[in-house]
């Protein structure tokens, strides 16, 4: 009996490990929280399901959002408040270290006294795999966002630059699709 439960055990170990195989983009924030030791103020942890759900609440009202988030296939953002400035800063570095080693590319840096924002993106192909978003305040403030899927480089780029329509952007339309409640016939 004992040698049948290794054996079950031998087998299950690849698939358990398939399973907990990263999407391309896709970056691991949890070591932060051991990091900073406390949990964070704000921790959104997206999937595909609830992605293409707010996509599709946002398709009658404003395309070019629905559009944007329908390439998204995660997001996961992380908001600290009040934690040591200089863990944090050594987080980043060690995480921008680990992200170039992986090919990941360094698009946007910014240093502003003790404040500091670092933008990495994974390309393939055509598509941007992944764009992770870390931010550090001198206030004690703390921001790590990864947004991961095949996200189209061009839309990117008209977003950034201003060519997408986000006036029409309701944060609170966003959380009623979230719950289901995103129809104004409800």
């Amino acid at each position: 009996m004992k040698a049948l439960r290794i054996a079950l055990l031998l087998l299950a170990v690849p698939f358990a490990t398939q399973a907990l195989a990263q999407a391309p983009g896709q970056v691991d924030l949890e070591p932060v929280k051991e990091v900073f030791g406390t949990s964070p103020k704000v921790n959104l942890n997206f999937g595909n399901a609830m992605i293409q759900g707010l996509a599709e609440g946002f398709r009658g009202s404003n395309a070019d959002i629905a559009d944007l988030i329908s390439g998204v296939s995660g997001l996961r953002v992380m908001v600290f408040e009040d934690v040591d400035g200089s863990l944090a800063r050594t987080f980043v570095s060690d995480t921008t270290f680990e992200l170039g080693n992986q090919g990941w590319t360094p698009a946007v840096e910014v240093r502003d006294e003790s404040d500091h924002v670092d933008i990495y993106i994974k390309e393939s192909g055509e598509f941007v795999d992944g764009i992770v978003l870390m931010v550090t305040e001198s206030g004690g403030d703390a921001v790590f966002i990864n947004v991961f899927g095949a996200l189209d480089p061009v839309f990117i780029g008209k977003t950034l630059g201003g060519g997408v329509d986000f006036s029409n952007f309701d944060l609170e339309e966003l959380m009623n699709a979230g719950n289901g409640n995103g129809d104004d016939d409800a």
